[in-house]
Formats: structure tokens, sequence, C-alpha cells
């Protein structure tokens, strides 16, 4: 891509001779426009670079992103997984509470 600058220049005093003379106003002119294209060239080549970082942060962002939306896949399985063996466990553990509450009032009491 060519410079911004370049594409703004819009008078040439090397190349401002010939049959017709300029006068000082529209040299003034000519240079004042210069200065003025210059400086927008100058910020439009910052916003580009601005730009550029711009989107290399939010590439950036995008791929972290991603990351962590597979880690809270991954917590909500590990999660889930969790749940159910506390779940199976309590299940466990009140059925041998049960079972060790039947047994205890079939067994016969030797306390005679």
């Amino acid at each position: 891509m060519d410079s911004v600058k370049k594409k703004c220049s819009t008078y040439d005093s090397e190349n401002s001779g010939g049959f017709f003379k300029v006068s000082s106003d529209l040299k003034q002119f000519g240079e004042n426009q210069n200065k003025y294209n210059s400086m927008l060239a100058e910020k439009i080549e910052e916003l580009e670079s601005r730009i550029s970082a711009l989107e290399a942060e939010q590439k950036q962002n995008k791929e972290l992103f991603k990351r962590l939306a597979n880690e809270l896949v991954s917590l909500k399985a590990d999660t889930d997984r969790l749940k159910l063996t506390a779940k199976l466990n309590t299940n466990t553990i009140d059925r041998l509470v049960k079972a060790t509450d039947i047994s205890g009032e079939e067994s016969p009491k030797e306390d005679n």
C-alpha cells in the first residue's frame, strides 16, 4: 500500500514552473494544503496502527474466550459427575443405614 502522505500531496513546488507564474497566494495555499494533508496522513497512519493493534488484541481475546469456554464445559462435566457421585453415595449410605436398622430389629436380644 502506498504511503498516505504521498497520496495527499497536492502541490509540488519543484514542478510549479512553466509558462504561467503561480501567485504567491496560490503557492501559500498549496503549501498550507500540503501541511494539512500531511497532518491528516499522520493521523490516518496512527489510526491504522491502532486498528491493527486492536484487531490483534481482539483475536487474542477471542482465543482466550474459546479456551475459557472449553474449560467451563469441562468444569461443568466434572461438577455433574461429582453431584452424581455424591447422590449415589448418599443413596448407598441410606440403604446401608436402613439395612442395619432392619438387621438390628430382627436379631434376637441377648440382654436377658
